[in-house]
């Protein structure tokens, strides 16, 4: 077999591949041998048929068989002969046979860049750090009040945070549209859920009272028809709504779960959820701080056939389609994915090169925080375990964690100091 590569961009290679005539016609043979064995032919007793009858009749189908596998096996002993990793399946080329020539095709391919890391020390890199003060767990206690208030009729002119029920019918040039009318649709003010002027020309009405909206919807709006149209809206107000807050008494403690401590309990309980929130958004951030400044600091090559895998899937966990999107979205995916590839090669070629690898005990320690969310921690802890797939997702989060850590030892960190809101953008 004789192999000669052809380098046709930075990561493409043309490699042809030719193979001696002979290798061929012995597989055929071989195999028309062992189906003359057994063949059965009218006119003939099983096993019986004339080995030119069977060579007649298999030999194209035969011939088409061992060039596939032969192609497939000769690939793989070509890539590893030549030393080339290729990525995603090959593009196979056959050229045709002809007496006496052999089997010649050629494979277009790409191979995985080689990286040569710029140094470690000379990144700067900025560390967000916070701490969760004691109004900020007062104002995720007055959040989770709010999420369990419920509606009182109030006897004046609506204000914002109040809710409004309405009646309504929307009409572009006139004439009404599908989707614009309904009745007795509660509408909470300030919320920014209705189209943009929608909540803020409620402001001020009172029950019974009757409105006139002149609004547009968005130019980006999600109903293709309606996207930057003018639109009125002929609004009846039914009823004029205002929240009442929980109390924070025992049956309100006890709804959460908070069996001991009263307000102190809960305030405990709240902080402890934010803390994990908010170390999780600390490692979020600083993971994409440290990807960001490793692709600033080096070149990388990035393989198609990795981009087009990583869109395919970003698509499939969205549950959309190549040809649901629009080229401008395409575009921007694209852009995303090469971004996503080139770090996963760059955290490859680090663990590569420090020889890196998962530290048992802190799987372990992963899997324990995600279980202490959950009601039943050791069950959450058993259902990891019993599975090797799903514990291999948490070792690939740790490996990255241990690569963010193994990049912030050697280069320079600042720390910014932030507040728990900015960092969660609660």
């Amino acid at each position: 077999m004789q192999v000669s590569v052809e380098t046709t961009s930075a990561l493409e290679r043309r490699m042809k591949v030719e193979v001696p005539e002979e290798r061929i016609n012995n597989e055929v043979e071989t195999r028309l041998k062992s189906i003359a064995r057994t063949a059965r032919m009218d006119g003939f007793r099983a096993g019986k048929v004339p080995f030119s009858v069977v060579k007649k009749r298999y030999q194209g189908q035969v011939l088409q068989e061992v060039i596939g596998e032969v192609i497939q096996n000769t690939f793989y002993e070509a890539i590893s002969k030549e030393q080339l990793q290729p990525v995603g399946a090959p593009a196979i080329e056959p050229q045709p046979m002809s007496e006496g020539a052999g089997l010649t095709y050629e494979a277009v391919f790409e191979v995985y860049p080689e990286l040569s890391l710029s140094p470690l020390d000379a990144l700067e890199i900025e560390k967000s750090v916070a701490e969760i003060s004691d109004d900020d767990v007062s104002d995720m206690v007055d959040k989770v009040r709010k999420q369990r208030a419920t509606w009182q009729s109030a006897d004046r002119a609506a204000a914002v945070g109040d809710r409004v029920v309405i009646d309504f019918t929307g009409t572009i040039d006139g004439e009404e549209f599908a989707g614009g009318s309904g009745e007795k649709m509660p509408v909470e003010l300030g919320s920014g859920r209705m189209i943009s002027g929608f909540e803020d020309q409620l402001v001020g009405i009172k029950a019974g009272e009757e409105r006139d909206l002149d609004l547009s919807f968005p130019k980006e709006y999600h109903a293709k028809e309606l996207a930057g149209k003018a639109v009125k809206f002929a609004v009846k107000a039914d009823v004029v709504e205002e929240s009442v807050l929980p109390e924070l008494d025992e049956e309100f403690m006890a709804s959460l779960g908070v069996k001991d401590g009263g307000v102190d309990g809960l305030k405990d309980q709240i902080k402890q959820s934010m803390q994990l929130e908010l170390d999780n958004a600390l490692r979020s951030k600083i993971k994409q701080q440290v990807s960001a400044e490793l692709l600033k600091n080096n070149s990388v090559d990035v393989p198609k056939a990795m981009v087009e895998q990583d869109m395919t899937a970003s698509l499939e966990r969205n549950n959309q389609s190549a040809e649901s999107i629009t080229a401008e979205q395409r575009e921007m995916m694209q852009e995303m994915s090469e971004k996503r590839v080139a770090t996963g090669l760059i955290f490859s070629e680090i663990v590569k090169a420090n020889s890196l690898s998962v530290a048992a005990d802190r799987v372990r320690s992963e899997v324990e925080k995600i279980a202490s969310t959950y009601d039943d921690p050791q069950q959450v802890v058993e259902w990891y375990y019993g599975d090797n797939e799903r514990l291999s997702e948490v070792e690939a989060v740790v490996l990255e964690d241990m690569i963010v850590d193994f990049v912030l030892d050697a280069a320079k960190v600042n720390e910014v100091q932030s507040t728990f809101q900015e960092v969660v953008k609660v």
